[in-house]
Order: C-alpha cells, then structure tokens, then sequence
C-alpha cells in the first residue's frame, strides 16, 4: 500500500516520502487501518506535493519545511505565504516555464493564437478560467493533448480553448461557444492557421453544417463534464 502512496512523490531523491509517511498515518487515525486511498484522493496529493515543490524555494524562512504542512490543501495554500519580491520572482519563474511549454502561433493587436504544449502552460494561459486543463489538482490537459492539438485563443472580449481533434470550444467561464462567431472578426491571418490546423477551409468552419456541429456540443456533455459527473455521482 505504501508502494502505491511512495509514487506521489514528484522528486526522484524522493524528498517527501517522510511527508507521506506521517499522512498516511493521520488517515488510518481518522479513517482506520483497512481504509484505502482513492485515485482521486492521490492524484490531489501528488499534484499538492508538485505544487509545494515549485514554490519551495521562494517561501519565507520557516515555511519551506513541508512537515509544517499536514495536508493537500495547506501545501496548495502555502503560496499565500510568498509576498513582495519572492511573489515576484515566483510569476517570473512561472512564466519562464509556461513560454517554454507554449508556441505563439499568431499575436496581433488584441488577437493571440497559442499552441500548448505543457500542463504548466495551460495553467498560465488558463489562469482564472474554469478549464479543466489549468485546474491545480485533477488537470485533464494530458488527457486533451494525447487527442490532438489545444489551443488558447486571446480575443478582444474574452479568452477560449479550443480542441483540434473533437472541436470542443469553451470560454473562461467553460461554457460552449462557437468558433465562427467568435473568429467573425479575427485577423484573417489567424484564420488562415486555424484553418490548417483543424484541416478545414474558413467557407467550411463557418457553413450552416459546422455551426450546427460547434452548436450540437452545448446538449452534449465533453471528456471533463462527463468524468466530474462520474465522480460525483
């Protein structure tokens, strides 16, 4: 069993594993020997612990010691802690990882194509938005980049994600939206990629047929919707 909880560490000198050891321990107090960890309940625990990891360095003295922390959450909080400069550094260092993981496709005015090629770079692009693919714990981005392209797409009004492979399009707040009537006013240079990388002409993209198509997706439920309604029923 302590096999299967070792593997949420993300360092390979494994950093935490006394971390994990001692919660462990204060699940079996609260939920007893025979209990067993969830899938989800580790997937949380790893992505606290990779959190933690990344900011650790830029934590004030006295809270970069992770046996201060006792659970998921107080590691994901722990950022609180980081003020002034060491914020600072922590966005720059952010960023840094985030460009690296990303391809700006086109960047004009107030329009921003962005391919993601890294869960640390749809965390940056989706930052405030409800995406699944910029969530902290649980981030279905691998999920999404093993179908085909994501990308990011700045426009003047809002921000959208958009799935190359399933046409799934979604604003900030993770609603449905609809690719033509977004892009109506784009840069026709942006539709020019977006054509290619879909593999559709922009006459296509915008027919009566494909519309119906981007349409159709709000009466059906997508890869994240489908797995958070799996998990809470």
């Amino acid at each position: 069993m302590f096999d299967l909880v070792a593997s949420c560490d993300p360092t390979p000198a494994g950093r935490y594993l006394s971390w994990l050891s001692r919660w462990r321990r204060r699940n079996w107090d609260i939920l007893g020997l025979r209990a067993m960890c969830g899938a989800g309940e580790l997937a949380e625990v790893m992505a606290a612990l990779q959190h933690f990891d990344r900011i650790r360095k830029f934590l004030p003295k006295g809270r970069g010691d992770v046996n201060t922390y006792h659970s998921a959450q107080d590691l994901f909080n722990a950022e609180g802690y980081i003020k002034g400069p060491g914020r600072r550094d922590l966005r720059r260092a952010e960023r840094d990882v985030a460009m690296a993981g990303s391809e700006v496709l086109f960047d004009e005015g107030r329009w921003r194509l962005v391919l993601l090629r890294s869960q640390a770079a749809a965390a940056w692009w989706g930052m405030g938005t409800r995406w699944c693919t910029a969530a902290r714990s649980d981030n279905r981005f691998e999920l999404y980049a093993r179908q085909g392209d994501l990308l990011v797409i700045l426009s003047p009004c809002d921000r959208y994600q958009l799935s190359c492979a399933t046409g799934e399009f979604r604003n900030s707040s993770d609603g449905h939206a609809n690719l033509a009537q977004v892009l109506h006013r784009a840069p026709s240079a942006m539709r020019s990629i977006l054509e290619s990388k879909m593999g559709l002409r922009w006459e296509t993209l915008t027919s009566r047929r494909v519309t119906e198509l981007y349409f159709s997706l709000r009466s059906s439920d997508d890869t994240c919707h489908r797995d958070r309604a799996s998990a809470t029923g």
